[in-house]
């Protein structure tokens, strides 16, 4: 520990320093990765359902022209179907 002890100061703060980020850094990795995995099985889980009924739509609003043009009508009594 003789090396330590002839350090400087600023030297031994940078040490200290380096240390703490990068124990700070690999925590944050892990964490990270553990979050992925968590929004991945949500995905896969839950938006499904959100996915088609989006799709739906889309084809329901290119198949009926009345709908499409709901968003193009001046007021709501030209929205009404």
């Amino acid at each position: 520990m003789k090396w330590f002890d002839r350090m400087p100061v600023f030297r031994k703060l940078q040490l200290a320093f380096f240390v703490v980020i990068g124990f700070c850094g690999v925590t944050a990795l892990g964490m990270l990765s553990s979050m992925h995995d968590i929004t991945d099985a949500i995905c896969n889980k839950h938006m499904n359902g959100l996915y088609w009924m989006e799709e739906a739509n889309r084809h329901k609003i290119d198949s009926d022209p009345a709908v499409a043009n709901l968003g193009y009508a001046a007021d709501d009594a030209g929205r009404q179907i």
